[in-house]
């Protein structure tokens, strides 16, 4: 169901934008898994260290945004999006478990399965192979093409399951659409949040095990200290994510 956006609509990076980017294979046009992965953890080093600007925004050149492009979450935003009749501007509500209704102990146990899949199978994995898996090209890769595993897939296609999405940048919070300047195009932007509220969050429910100390409506910025510790250093704060690409429009 489509709902009213809370965050404002962001203009196209500035020429020279990229430099706040994460540095490295992030920036190169063509896709690997490795790159998406060095750029997913970077992204979680300057969020837990509080380096860069508290937003970033990253395009169709990166390789993580290749990533989203094929994630289910933007998958099923496409789904809503049509049910709705193409409207432009239009945002999505997106959540990878259910969080509300029906029973809470069967949400969880959901939640957890959820959980286990993304944190457990494909942030291991995603790491693992984006890290050490052999090129494709080289004499084991050609080794296990014989063996029916096709790296050059699994590595370096956006549409393999194996990616950082899910276990690394979490959920994508809203996902939104919006005319883009070319005519008969528009611009998709994911947005995701990362703080500690996201990373504490008990599966299948909206409550987070900061919420234990902090009240839910304190906002965890940068500069954010516990008030019976004041000036106390906390890592982390909040960063804001956004993923943007432009397609012609339905």
């Amino acid at each position: 169901m489509g709902w009213t956006p809370t965050v404002a609509w962001t203009p196209l990076p500035p020429a020279g934008f990229i430099a706040l980017m994460p540095t490295g294979a992030s920036c190169t046009p063509s896709y690997s898994v490795r790159a998406s992965v060095r750029q997913a953890w970077s992204l979680v080093y300057e969020w837990f260290f509080e380096q860069g600007p508290s937003v970033r925004v990253l395009g169709p050149q990166d390789p993580l945004t290749r990533d989203i492009m094929h994630d289910p979450g933007v998958q099923a935003f496409r789904a809503a999006w049509a049910a709705a009749g193409y409207p432009v501007p239009w945002a999505w509500s997106h959540r990878a478990d259910e969080r509300e209704g029906g029973w809470t102990p069967l949400r969880m146990a959901r939640g957890l399965l959820v959980y286990g899949r993304e944190h457990l199978v494909e942030l291991p994995l995603s790491t693992g192979l984006g890290l050490l898996a052999p090129e494709p090209e080289g004499l084991l890769g050609r080794v296990l093409w014989g063996l029916g595993v096709d790296l050059e897939y699994l590595l370096r296609d956006p549409r393999s399951p194996i990616d950082p999405v899910g276990g690394i940048i979490g959920s994508l919070d809203t996902i939104r659409v919006r005319e883009a300047e070319q005519e008969g195009w528009v611009r998709i932007e994911v947005i995701n949040v990362m703080d500690w509220r996201s990373g504490t969050r008990i599966p299948g429910t909206e409550f987070s095990l900061v919420d234990l100390f902090v009240p839910n409506e304190v906002e965890l910025t940068r500069d954010w200290t516990p008030s019976w510790a004041p000036g106390l250093p906390v890592p982390g704060g909040a960063i804001t994510q956004i993923f943007y690409w432009e397609e012609p429009r339905p």
